[in-house]
Order: C-alpha cells, then structure tokens, then sequence
C-alpha cells in the first residue's frame, strides 16, 4: 500500500516526541527547522514546546518559528549510546528515520526490527512485514491466533478474538421437561455471548448443565429459573462477550415447568 501524507505526518510527529523539549536554544532551533521543514505546523511545534520547562510562551514560539529557513534542521534523540554518541533523527522527504552512528546503534536496531521469538506472550496480533526498510509494509490484522496464545480480555465484534467461530443454536419452549439445546464439545468451555427466550404463557425457564442424555447426569443449575408470563421474555448479550459460561466438558440444557409456546435462541463459542 503506498505511504500517505498521513503516514507520514504520524511518522514526523513520533520523530519530534522522541526529542527533549527542554533542550538548549541551538537545538531547540534545529528541531523547529526540521518540524518545519517536514511539513508539520507551527502548533505542533509550540504543543510539543510546552512540554519544556523553560517554554517561553506561543508568541516566542510562532516569532522563531516564522524566522527558520529549509536546512540545517535535525531531530536529536536524547538517549546517549554507551559510546557516548547519539543516535539522529534526521528528516527526508521519504520519513523519519533512526541514522544510528555507531556499532552500540547499529546493535539497537537490529534488536528492535527483529522478528518476535516463538513463545512470545502478545496482546492481539499485530504482524508487520518490512523487509527492506523504506519500502512498503503489510499488517496483518485479521489472522487467527496461534493455539496457547495468551491474551488480555476480548476485542472486536468476535469476542473470542480468533479463537472460535460464533454459532447460534435456538429450542423450542421444551414441555415440563429438561431438554439439550448445546452440546458438549469435549474438555472446551462454552461461552454463551447473547440469548433471547420467549414465551407465550406463563412458566419458569432455566439454564442447566450436565452430561449425557439431556444433562440427566450431574445436572447443575447455571441461571434462572426466570418466571415469564404469556408473550413475555428476556434478552441477554449482543455478542461481544460472555453473559454464561458452561464449565468444560458440560451440555447446555433448558427446563421448564410449564407446556407453553415459545423458544430460547442462543449464540455461543466453544474453546
């Protein structure tokens, strides 16, 4: 995909954070050069300035501003190498880049562009392809998450984040009677992300679990009961995150103490 003016812009930005603002004058100078040259705007300039403590207020800012010529100017990371020497942001008109100048930088950069080890604990997945710095990039976003990832919470209209396909599953009001609507999915967990039960009389409607036949072994109540009266109901969820979780290895079922018309309609994950 070809860099945009956005890109870019973001790219400047990041560059002129990386800077100390409290930096001398004759810097302090230089870095306005390059912001300006970059094409960034004198509020940039003067919001990343505030941060100083010696920030001598926004008309200083736009004055010296108004004054820098195209040239000269550089962004200067303030971090010191083990050398002693330190690493530049120099400005193109391509982007913003790290110009290492010694082996202690050359050394940092090869670590921060390395590829992730395997094993690696992440948040999400996020997979960047950049061979040859400088040219275009490919981000991966949408990939299933290897098996044994671990994550943090849920994101994204799949709140399993990759890890199970959403299903739905809908039952007819069963008769006085306990009757399975899910079944179980060897040692997975089953997260129920939004159900809808309607009825059209009234009755008592709970959520069961257990094994075998209809969950006739081990049979545990997971929620309700919840009395409901003719053409009457409950919604629970939208979707993006569970409002049951069946404990592994477990059916889902429904009881009901009453013969009336109506139906539970779930959907759920299974991992």
């Amino acid at each position: 995909m070809p860099r945009t003016t956005t890109d870019m812009r973001a790219e400047y930005l990041s560059a002129l954070y990386a800077c100390n603002p409290g930096c001398g004058n004759d810097r302090w100078v230089k870095i306005g050069m390059a912001a300006k040259e970059a094409g960034l705007s004198v509020e940039d300039y003067d919001d990343w300035s505030k941060q100083a403590p010696n920030y001598g207020g926004e008309a200083d800012v736009r004055a010296r501003w108004r004054s820098f010529t195209p040239g000269g100017g550089v962004f200067n990371d303030t971090a010191t190498l083990s050398s002693g020497q330190q690493g530049t942001y120099r400005m193109t008109t391509k982007r913003a880049q790290i110009m290492d100048v010694d082996t202690t930088g050359n050394a940092l950069y090869s670590a921060i562009t390395a590829p992730i080890p395997a094993g690696t604990n992440i948040i999400g997945k996020v997979g960047i392809d950049q061979t040859t710095p400088g040219t275009t990039n490919g981000v991966q976003v949408n990939a299933a998450l290897p098996t044994g990832t671990n994550t943090i919470g849920n994101v994204g209209a799949d709140p399993s984040s990759g890890k199970a396909t959403p299903t739905e599953a809908f039952l007819a009001l069963p008769a006085t009677t306990t009757t399975q609507i899910i079944a179980l999915s060897g040692s997975t967990k089953t997260y129920i992300t939004s159900a809808v039960v309607l009825a059209g009389g009234t009755v008592n409607v709970t959520f069961k679990y257990g094994t075998g036949s209809n969950c006739g072994t081990g049979t545990t109540t997971l929620n309700g009961p919840w009395p409901l009266t003719a053409q009457a109901g409950f919604s629970k969820g939208s979707g993006l995150g569970a409002v049951m979780i069946v404990p592994a290895g477990q059916a889902l079922c429904i009881t009901t103490d009453a013969s009336v018309s109506g139906g539970v309609d779930l959907t759920y994950q299974q991992f």
